[in-house]
C-alpha cells in the first residue's frame, strides 16, 4: 500500500502544486477587494474560472481531495493578504481627518523630473497638522510639485498645504484607467502643489543600499546624456535603464502601434538578453571562474540591474525565476519550470497583493504561460533546417507563442492590435540586442575615449535604425486595428479557451469545449468591434474646455474651444483615446459664435455655440451645456452641466462622458 508521500508522486498536481496555489490566492485576493467595487460578479466569476481551470490543471489526479481542500485555503489566506494591505494604506484614517487647508509633512519617495512645468513624485504622508499638534499618519500620494531652482530629490521631508484629493478619472470613452493603475500601487490620494504650496525642511539620508542604486542610476543617466540627446538619448534611457521620462508621444505611439511598447519597459525580454550577453562574456573566462561563482555573479549584478531600473513586477518576475531555476539546478534536484514560474508570481502576491492588478505582471506572466504551454508545439510546425532561419523561425514561434495568451488582455487594455506585431518584434529582438550590448557597453568604456567614440557611433545608428524601422512598420496598410473594448467575461471565454487546448489533445469533449469557448469570446468580441466601427452617437466630454463629438459611421465630427494654448493638444489626446474604442475620421470644428449644421440619411444635426451654453438639436432633440452658472435654459432642453458645475442638470460630466447613441440602423 502506498503512504501518501509515494503517492503523491504519481501525480501532476504535486509536481506542479503552486499553479493552484497560486490561482487560489490570486482568486481570494479578486473576491476580497471586489466587495468595495462594483463589478463583483464579474470578479467572482472569474476567480471561480480561474480555480476550475487550476484543478482541471491538477487533473490526471484519481483523488483531486488534496487540491480540493487547498483552494479554500489559499482563497482564505489571498483575501487575508488583500485586507491587510487595504488597511496598512492609511487612506480612509487621512480622510477622516483631512480638511482642506491643513498642514502635513509628507517624505518623497520617488522624485522624477517632468519635460514641463512639474516635476512628478511618490510620497508617503507622515503626519498631518491638528489641534497644535503633528499626529502621525501613513498614506501615500502622488504628488505633483512645481519646479524650481532648488532639485528636489528621493529622501526630502516637505511641509505641504496643497489640496488632497482622491485620484478620479474623467470617465470618457477609451481613457486610461488613471484610478485603477494608482490604485494598483497603493496610491488613491493626488495633490499638486505650487511654490507657494510647500516648503523642503529636511533631507533624510537613504541607506547604504540605496544610495548606491541611487548613484548607480544617476551614473548610468548622466553617461548616456553625456553622449546622446533629443530622440536616442529618450530611447536609449528607456530601453536600457527603464527610465521613459523623455519619450514624446509620437515615438511611444511608434512603438505601442507596431506591438513592440514592451521594448521600452524593462522586462523579462531584456533579463534575457542581458543575461545571455553576461554569459557570452563568463564564458571567455570559464578557466578561471567556477560555475558556482560565476552564476553567483551573474545572480548579484542581474538583481542591481533590477533595483537600478525600478524593480517592475515583469523585471522581478524574471530575475526570481532565473534565481529559482538556477538554485535548483545547483541544488541537483529535479525541477518544473512552470511550477517555479507560478511559485515566483505567488511569492510576489505574499509581497504585494496589488500586483495581481498590474499590467506587467499581468502580461509578463500571461506571456511565460503561453511559451510554457505553446512554443514547443508551434515550433515543431515548421521544420527549418538552415540555422539562421531555424533561429528566426524559434524567435517568431516564441513571439506567436505568448501572444496567443497576451493578446486577449492587450485589447482590453489599449483597445487596438497591431496586425504587423510578428514583424515588429522580430525586427527589435536584433535591434534591442544590439541597443542592450552597447549600451552596457559605453558603460564599460566610458573613461576611454579612443574606446567610447566608435561605440557610441555605432550605437547611434542602431538607435535611428530603431526608430525608422517602426516608423516604416507603423506605416505600413492597416498597420493597427482599433475598436476593441472586452469585457470580463469575454477575456475570461478566450484565454480559458486557448489554455484548455493544452489539454484538449486527446480528450474529444475538451476540443469541443475549448473550441466552442474560444469561437463564442472572438464572435463576440468581432460583433462588438463591427458595432463600435459602424455605430452613431453624440458624446459630450468631461473636460476642462467645452469638447463634443458626433459619430456618424465612420465620420466622427469633434467641436471644441480653446481657453489657452495647449488645450488643442489635450483635446487631441482625448479624441485619440475615444477613437481608439469607437474608430472613425476625425475632422475639427472650431466654436465660437457662428453654428454647424448638417442633414443626410437618418442624421438631422444643428449646434451653436454662445458665450455661456452650446445648443445642440439632434434629430428632434434638443440638448444645451451650460457653460456658466448665470442661466436659464429652456424646460425642452436636456441641460448638461460643465464639470464645474453640478447643481440644477439632467447631466453632471463631473461623473463622466455624456453618451447619447443614435438609431444603429441608420
Amino acid at each position: 500500500m502506498y503512504n501518501l508521500l509515494t503517492l503523491t508522486t504519481l501525480y501532476q498536481f504535486y509536481r506542479q502544486p503552486f499553479v493552484l496555489i497560486f490561482l487560489s490566492t490570486a482568486a481570494g485576493i479578486l473576491i476580497a477587494d471586489t466587495i468595495e467595487q462594483s463589478w463583483i460578479i464579474p470578479a467572482i466569476a472569474l476567480a471561480f474560472a480561474l480555480i476550475f481551470f487550476g484543478l482541471e490543471y491538477s487533473g490526471r489526479l484519481k483523488n483531486r481531495l488534496f487540491a480540493l481542500l487547498l483552494v479554500p485555503v489559499f482563497l482564505f489566506v489571498g483575501a487575508l493578504l488583500q485586507v491587510e494591505r487595504s488597511s496598512s494604506l492609511g487612506v480612509q484614517e487621512i480622510k477622516k481627518r483631512y480638511h482642506v487647508g491643513d498642514v502635513y509633512t509628507l517624505v518623497l519617495e520617488e522624485a522624477s523630473v517632468g519635460k514641463g512645468k512639474w516635476n512628478r513624485c511618490l510620497a508617503r504622508i507622515e503626519s498631518l497638522y491638528k489641534d497644535g499638534a503633528f499626529e502621525t499618519q501613513n498614506a501615500k500620494v502622488l504628488i505633483f510639485l512645481e519646479k524650481s531652482n532648488y532639485p528636489i530629490v528621493r529622501g526630502d521631508r516637505l511641509l505641504c498645504v496643497s489640496k488632497l484629493e482622491e485620484i478620479r478619472n474623467k470617465n470618457n470613452p477609451g481613457e486610461f484607467n488613471a484610478r485603477h493603475y494608482w490604485r494598483t500601487k497603493g496610491i488613491r490620494l493626488i495633490a499638486f502643489a505650487s511654490l507657494d504650496d510647500f516648503r523642503i525642511i529636511d533631507r533624510i539620508d537613504l541607506g547604504w543600499f540605496d544610495q548606491f542604486i541611487q548613484s548607480t542610476r544617476d551614473y548610468c543617466s548622466s553617461v548616456l546624456s553625456a553622449h546622446f540627446s533629443g530622440q536616442n538619448e529618450a530611447v536609449l534611457k528607456a530601453i536600457v535603464l527603464g527610465d521613459k521620462s523623455l519619450i514624446d508621444k509620437e515615438t511611444s505611439m511608434s512603438f505601442m502601434n507596431t506591438g513592440a511598447m514592451h521594448v521600452l519597459a524593462v522586462s523579462g525580454l531584456h533579463i534575457g538578453l542581458i543575461l545571455y550577453l553576461l554569459l557570452f562574456v563568463l564564458e571567455r573566462f570559464a578557466s578561471f571562474i567556477s560555475r558556482k561563482t560565476a552564476l553567483f555573479s551573474l545572480l548579484i549584478l542581474l538583481w542591481i540591474y533590477a533595483f537600478v531600473t525600478g524593480m517592475s513586477p515583469s523585471v522581478i518576475r524574471a530575475v526570481f525565476m532565473f534565481s529559482m531555476l538556477s538554485l535548483s539546478q545547483l541544488s541537483g534536484r529535479n525541477y518544473e519550470p512552470i511550477n517555479i514560474l507560478f511559485f515566483t508570481a505567488f511569492v510576489l502576491l505574499l509581497y504585494e497583493p496589488m500586483y495581481i492588478y498590474d499590467i506587467g505582471f499581468q502580461l509578463s506572466y500571461l506571456a511565460m504561460v503561453g511559451i510554457f504551454l505553446f512554443y514547443e508545439k508551434i515550433e515543431a510546425g515548421i521544420n527549418v533546417n538552415h540555422w539562421l532561419l531555424k533561429k528566426v523561425w524559434q524567435g517568431t514561434a516564441i513571439g506567436f507563442a505568448a501572444q496567443l495568451m497576451t493578446t486577449p488582455l492587450s485589447l482590453a487594455y489599449f483597445h487596438q492590435f497591431p496586425n504587423y506585431f510578428a514583424l515588429a518584434n522580430l525586427g527589435m529582438m536584433l535591434f534591442s540586442g544590439l541597443i542592450l550590448g552597447f549600451g552596457l557597453g559605453v558603460f564599460t568604456v566610458s573613461f576611454i575615449p579612443f574606446l567610447v567614440k566608435p561605440v557610441v557611433f555605432f550605437l547611434g545608428i542602431i538607435l535611428s535604425l530603431t526608430i525608422g524601422f517602426l516608423a516604416w512598420v507603423e506605416k505600413l496598410p492597416g498597420a493597427v486595428a482599433y475598436g476593441y473594448d472586452m469585457q470580463v467575461l469575454q477575456i475570461s471565454l478566450i484565454m480559458l479557451g486557448t489554455a484548455f487546448v493544452f489539454f484538449a489533445v486527446k480528450s474529444r469533449y475538451k476540443i469541443i469545449l475549448s473550441s466552442c469557448m474560444i469561437i463564442i469570446g472572438v464572435g463576440w468580441v468581432s460583433w462588438d468591434r463591427f458595432e463600435k466601427m459602424n455605430g452613431s452617437e453624440l458624446v459630450v466630454f468631461n473636460s476642462n474646455q467645452p469638447l463634443l463629438a458626433l459619430k456618424y459611421k465612420s465620420e466622427i465630427h469633434c467641436f471644441y474651444k480653446e481657453k489657452k494654448e495647449g488645450d488643442f493638444d489635450k483635446i487631441q489626446r482625448t479624441m485619440s483615446d475615444y477613437t481608439k474604442v469607437n474608430p472613425g475620421d476625425i475632422v475639427y470644428h472650431k466654436l465660437d459664435t457662428t453654428s454647424y449644421k448638417t442633414k443626410r440619411k437618418g442624421l438631422d444635426f444643428r449646434v451653436e455655440s454662445t458665450q455661456s451654453t452650446i445648443d445642440i438639436e439632434l434629430n428632434g432633440e434638443t440638448f444645451c451645456v451650460q457653460t456658466k452658472n448665470e442661466i436659464s435654459p429652456s424646460e425642452n432642453h436636456f441641460l448638461i452641466g460643465m464639470p464645474w458645475i453640478t447643481k440644477g442638470v439632467d447631466k453632471k460630466l463631473s461623473d463622466g462622458a455624456y453618451i447619447y447613441p443614435l438609431n444603429s440602423s441608420y
